[in-house]
């Protein structure tokens, strides 16, 4: 795998090549890596890109990653690593489209996608892994060609307009030792190709602009 580091600073462009360790923007078959801590990383995105894959390290200080703008990062899947978003950085996607085509991903972190911000996959597995991972769709679009995973926690995901569409929404079988809200639908709305299973100890929280549809069956545990 060719790694290829983001070392440019905060509020720079993924466009410039002088902020990549190998002197140019991330290409096919190359992993786009980011290790930092202690600080707010924004990068701002114009324009299409693809890459291999994209992993965020581990921190000791976990600080928040902001990608912010109107381009779109596609990840090929050829970089021989899946994408962890995040392992402990909460993260952004404001306005940028990240397309992560038949990539698993296990998130330990909270991810927002807001402003008009779509994610999107074909065939791959998005799971909120651990017990502080959630997803918060804000006026934003999440396109799931596959599973879509929560640990039983307070708040895994919630819906405030925009839309969320996957093929199945299920708990992760060992995780259910947390009660809370799996799924909050307070505006926009939610379609399950698929089947729907949630954990007796996680609830399902309807408002009135809010809308939930599913395809297939639904088991919720007493």
């Amino acid at each position: 795998v060719t790694t290829n580091r983001w070392i440019g600073a905060s509020g720079g462009s993924w466009g410039v090549a002088g902020n990549w360790s190998l002197g140019h923007i991330p290409e096919s078959g190359e992993l786009a890596y980011f290790d930092f801590s202690g600080q707010t990383m924004e990068i701002a995105i114009d324009g299409d890109h693809e890459i291999g894959s994209f992993y965020v390290e581990r921190a000791q200080s976990p600080a928040p990653l902001v990608l912010k703008g109107s381009g779109s990062v596609r990840l090929l899947a050829n970089a021989g690593k899946s994408p962890y978003i995040m392992q402990n950085h909460p993260t952004t996607l404001d306005g940028v489209t990240l397309n992560m085509t038949t990539l698993e991903s296990l998130w330990y972190s909270p991810v927002t996608i807001c402003n008009g911000a779509v994610l999107t996959n074909t065939t791959g597995i998005v799971r909120l892994w651990g017990p502080d991972a959630s997803l918060a769709v804000e006026n934003a679009t999440v396109a799931l060609g596959g599973l879509l995973g929560y640990a039983a926690r307070a708040n895994a995901l919630v819906l405030n307009g925009g839309s969320v569409c996957c093929s199945t929404f299920t708990h992760r079988d060992g995780h259910e030792d947390k009660a809370g809200v799996a799924l909050a639908i307070n505006g926009g709305t939610m379609t399950v190709k698929g089947d729907f299973a949630m954990t007796g100890l996680s609830s399902l929280k309807m408002q009135d602009d809010g809308a939930l549809t599913v395809d297939g069956n639904v088991q919720i545990a007493e």
